[in-house]
């Protein structure tokens, strides 16, 4: 009986360590989901009463958001954590048994600018104003301008390969891909048409019916 005994003192002990929350596994600034209803106190503690908010309904309620904002504090038998829920409805003290962390969404990708300019039949051609020039930037938005009169656009977007197509009335179109991942300025061309031959214009010429 008392080996049995151990045994299951033992059993009893490597459950709550398989069960206990280590307080590494949050941090000021994460975003955390209520996991179960959860109680919210003034302090960090259960001697600590619950806190009065008008938009508190008693507790919070499990999938409630929120972010971390002050903690760890071990008291009472709990780690607890001060939280900011909604966030912006209510802020206090909550057990971290009831928190779980959330994947945080990535950070927004700032965009570049770019300046380009459209020659004619090379980059050291003369700049071409009124050419229609579509761009579709690194996350697939689609923008449209047109050149100025020093011939160029400015056009801002998010960083990655970006596609172009430049036409005007009287040139050959141009389309092509590129890389863009900072403000920059970059050049591109035109080549011009032929121009069709004229016919003779002589007051002589008659056509026969």
């Amino acid at each position: 009986m008392k080996g049995k005994g151990i045994s299951f003192l033992c059993a009893v002990a490597a459950l709550v360590c398989a069960t206990a929350v280590d307080a590494s596994a949050l941090g000021v600034g994460d975003t955390v989901k209520v996991v179960v209803n959860l109680n919210v106190r003034t302090g960090p503690g259960t001697n600590y009463p619950e806190i009065t908010n008008p938009n508190y309904p008693g507790s919070a309620p499990a999938g409630t958001m929120g972010k971390v904002i002050a903690g760890p504090q071990n008291a009472t038998g709990y780690t607890w954590w001060g939280v900011d829920f909604g966030p912006g409805l209510y802020t206090g003290w909550a057990v971290q048994n009831g928190l779980q962390a959330t994947a945080s969404s990535p950070p927004a990708v700032a965009n570049v600018t770019l300046t380009l300019y459209v020659h004619e039949g090379s980059i050291s051609g003369p700049p071409i104003p009124g050419v229609r020039v579509a761009v579709q930037d690194g996350a697939g938005s689609s923008f449209a301008q047109t050149t100025n009169a020093s011939g160029y656009v400015i056009i801002s977007g998010k960083p990655g390969t970006w596609g172009f197509a430049a036409a005007k009335e009287a040139y050959q179109p141009n389309s092509w891909s590129q890389a863009i991942s900072s403000t920059c300025t970059r050049y591109a061309f035109l080549q011009k048409l032929p121009t069709p031959p004229q016919l003779p214009n002589s007051p002589h010429l008659r056509l026969r019916s």
